[in-house]
């Protein structure tokens, strides 16, 4: 499955890739993907679930970094505070 997602994220990238980096890729995603699942089943046994569900895997998306930086949502982005905060 995860050769499957870097083979098609590739595909629709402009950018080569040659078959060593692809196994790197698959390596990196594959790690990646496992430490996904320990947090949203750790988040569901807070929860009270022995399973994962959509809203699990949600919680931990709001966690990954992306350039070092935590991401925000959307609807935080536009939050007033924000806005103020970013006006001083």
């Amino acid at each position: 499955m995860v050769w499957r997602v870097a083979v098609d994220q590739c595909a629709a990238s402009d950018v080569e890739v040659d078959a060593a980096a692809m196994q790197t890729l698959t390596e990196a995603l594959g790690t990646m993907l496992s430490e996904i699942i320990v947090a949203a089943y750790a988040n569901a046994e807070q929860n009270g679930r022995t399973s994962i569900d959509e809203s699990d895997i949600a919680a931990v998306r709001k966690l990954i970094k992306v350039d070092g930086k935590k991401r925000k949502s959307a609807a935080a982005a536009k939050s007033p505070a924000r806005k103020k905060k970013a006006r001083r």
